[in-house]
């Protein structure tokens, strides 16, 4: 219901009853950006966060969750060690595994990037991928696996946690759709869910994602707080943009072991997500401190 609010919030009211919507007119003045992504999954998209923030505040509420520190935020004085580390633990892995395509060659160097196009992407996705990572490390390490520790062995509780941090990054289609009415929102979620097994780079995209969601839930349970996981959850994102820019398939047909320029999709990155979480969840770690922010 939200989603066509906001899509008519943004186009003009259609004349005709039946009218279709369109934002090539004059929409509201605050809200003239979004005419540039006129899309309408995305807006179905960005209410679901806006609804999921919004549930995760009222659970915090009744959770009774008294401090930032309860879901991992510390102040940041003596923390950007961490930050540093688990930044170049996600840049170092995921380098490591975008490399053995190259080195096959199953993939190669893109040459078609100018250096003028470089320093266009780059700011955008250190930007993002700083943005992405503090919000998901939020929501799925902070309150989330958080609140499972509380009450299940934290091991359980990275797995549970995982899991739905995995289904929620196969929400990627986007449909289209013609004729925008007040259900268009229901009947659209249905279409922006990608299935897990009947595309090519579907069990592979799952079962790392599954083992990252994983990774860094034990590394908050190590260090106490979300500084270590967010730095390596930005370093994945800077590392598989940067791969996707400047790389691309060295043949027709992608393939299943090496996927796609996002790394994460191919199963080359499967025995090295292994091995970092069997090296993290050997040990019980540090409970997280409790004290007041």
């Amino acid at each position: 219901m939200l989603a066509p609010l906001l899509w008519t919030a943004v186009s003009p009211i259609p004349d005709k009853p039946k009218q279709e919507y369109s934002t090539t007119k004059q929409g509201l003045g605050f809200l003239k950006f979004l005419r540039s992504h006129n899309d309408f999954h995305r807006y179905v998209k960005r209410c679901m966060e806006g609804l999921a923030l919004l549930g995760l505040c009222m659970l915090l509420y009744y959770a009774k969750i008294n401090s930032y520190r309860d879901i991992g935020w510390v102040k940041p004085s003596g923390q950007w060690s961490r930050f540093g580390r688990g930044l170049l633990l996600g840049l170092a892995s995921l380098a490591a595994a975008a490399t053995v395509p190259l080195i096959l060659e199953a993939r190669e160097f893109n040459h078609d990037h100018a250096l003028i196009d470089w320093a266009h992407k780059l700011p955008g996705i250190f930007a993002s991928a700083l943005a992405l990572a503090v919000m998901e490390e939020t929501l799925f390490r902070g309150a989330l696996f958080g609140l499972l520790r509380r009450d299940f062995n934290w091991r359980w509780a990275a797995l549970a946690s995982s899991l739905l941090f995995a289904t929620a990054h196969f929400i990627t289609q986007k449909p289209v759709v013609e004729t925008i009415t007040w259900t268009s929102g229901m009947t659209t979620l249905p279409d922006m869910l990608e299935s897990f097994w009947s595309i090519q780079f579907g069990p592979a995209k799952f079962t790392n994602l599954l083992l990252a969601g994983m990774t860094l839930c034990g590394l908050w349970q190590h260090t106490g707080n979300l500084y270590c996981s967010i730095g390596a959850h930005a370093g994945w994102i800077i590392c598989f943009r940067i791969n996707e820019f400047a790389t691309k398939s060295s043949g027709e047909e992608l393939s299943a072991i090496w996927g796609t320029g996002i790394i994460s999709d191919g199963w080359m990155a499967t025995p090295l997500l292994l091995c970092m979480v069997w090296f993290i969840f050997r040990d019980s770690g540090p409970m997280a401190e409790q004290h007041t922010f």
